[in-house]
């Protein structure tokens, strides 16, 4: 049935699905999408994602042709210069600008930071300006590190892929994929098939405008942009949250409660002892070595309670015990991310950027110096000119201390925690550490005590 291009369906839209081709050996980043109407049109739109499209009605085709079509997009053609076939992939995604039965909403300008804003408790103006600041920054960073390649809707308060906002369970996919991703970027394996074809997979379920000719090295060339995906996962994460919050009625203008994300106590600390404190043991566990971060001046601490965290946090210290209060810095666009949920088992933001050498968890160091290094461009990215550290409550319960040249699983068998320490532990073919690192391997072993902002 041949297509009419140009042309406007009849009737209104009840089905729609969007496919994708991603394969980095022949350059190809294209998508597929068709609409089916209750008058039986069958709309359809594809091209390169972000760069070209072409649009046309098969009118009365009906659901028969739109699921045969599919199926021949699922199935792919053969790449006549490889002799692979290169099937389509269909993305779980929700329109960025246009509402549908389940998704019906009207999302305000700069939801994200309202949210943050009222949600997260506090008194002081000072307060109030930094988490704007932050929300601005986790905006801004996004955008920035990916070229626009995600982009913002600032009428809707969005971040969404050419194709829309991804849902929940292909962002969980994604982040699953983005930890292999790092692990092969990390051994500097960007040849091998397994590579490739996990890269391919991310770029199907994470659609991205990344031109004419594109190769898997090219969009993960090193750690760095593996921390980069990492914050796009986070700003779609927030913003399906925002998009799928309860509608607010313009007509009769009825307030509609904002959907719960924080749970999050932040209180500026303006007791001189409790500065005094972490001042001191933050110059007392400087490494010399670290010129930057060591010289630095703690200049304000702010005291963090994110309710359910804690609450689970003081069960778990009770069996297990052996509390360690220890550093964790990182940049400053993953905040309110952090502020949001506490740490997280290897947090796709910082993949592979905090290291994961001793296994798949939540680093930390009782090295003020070097947890510090996190929060600056010394891994790479932009300096944000303002340097967050959080200082954490870590459960290590029973401890592992690994000898040098260890090279078995973590987290060891009757373990609770790792303390890999400085001149004592260390990888086949590598030396010692030269600073203590501690690791935990449950989201429930770690809490989030203060907030501490640096000046150089």
């Amino acid at each position: 049935m041949a297509m009419a291009k140009g042309t406007i369906p009849n009737g209104n839209a009840v089905e729609k699905h969007k496919l994708v081709c991603a394969t980095g050996d022949t350059n190809h980043n294209k998508y597929w999408q068709c609409v089916l109407y209750d008058s039986g049109d069958v709309e359809i739109e594809f091209g390169r994602i972000g760069v070209t499209s072409s649009r046309g009605v098969h009118f009365g085709a009906g659901r028969h042709f739109m699921e045969k079509k599919m199926r021949e997009k699922q199935k792919g053609k053969v790449n006549k210069s490889t002799g692979q076939r290169e099937p389509y992939f269909e993305i779980e995604v929700i329109d960025g600008d246009t509402p549908t039965a389940a998704t019906t909403k009207a999302v305000s300008k700069d939801k994200l930071k309202d949210i943050a804003k009222n949600q997260i408790k506090h008194s002081s103006p000072e307060t109030g300006k930094l988490i704007e600041w932050l929300a601005d920054i986790n905006r801004h960073q996004i955008t920035d590190a990916t070229g626009g390649k995600v982009a913002w809707n600032a009428d809707k308060g969005l971040f969404a892929t050419p194709l829309g906002i991804i849902t929940p369970n292909a962002v969980s996919e994604a982040r699953n994929l983005l930890v292999k991703i790092g692990d092969f970027v990390a051994d500097r394996d960007f040849v091998s098939h397994d590579f490739k074809k996990t890269v391919d997979r991310y770029m199907t379920i994470v659609p991205q405008n990344v031109g004419m000719r594109w190769n898997h090295r090219s969009v993960f060339p090193d750690l760095s942009s593996v921390q980069k995906q990492g914050g796009i996962l986070d700003a779609l994460d927030a913003s399906y949250i925002s998009a799928t919050s309860m509608p607010e009625d313009i007509k009769k203008n009825k307030k509609v409660d904002q959907p719960k994300v924080f749970e999050t106590k932040l209180v500026l600390i303006e007791d001189g002892r409790v500065f005094d404190r972490l001042n001191k043991k933050f110059k007392k566990n400087v490494n010399v070595h670290h010129r930057d971060t060591s010289r630095m001046k703690l200049h304000k601490v702010w005291e963090v309670e994110i309710g359910p965290v804690f609450e689970m946090f003081k069960q778990i210290s009770k069996r297990l015990g052996n509390v360690m209060e220890l550093f964790h810095g990182t940049n400053a666009a993953n905040l309110l991310s952090c502020l949001k949920v506490g740490l997280r088992i290897a947090p796709p933001s910082s993949a592979h950027v905090t290291g994961k050498m001793w296994g798949n968890g939540v680093y930390a160091s009782s090295q003020s110096s070097k947890a510090l290094n996190y929060a600056t461009s010394f891994w790479g990215g932009r300096d944000l000119g303002r340097y967050f550290m959080f200082l954490v409550d870590f459960i290590m319960g029973k401890t592992f201390v690994p000898p040098a040249r260890f090279s078995g699983k973590l987290p060891k068998l009757g373990y609770d925690s790792t303390y890999a320490k400085a001149g004592v532990s260390g990888k086949p073919g590598r030396s010692t550490l030269l600073n203590d690192e501690q690791i935990v391997y449950k989201d429930n072993q770690v809490n989030l005590k203060y907030l501490l902002e640096f000046k150089r």
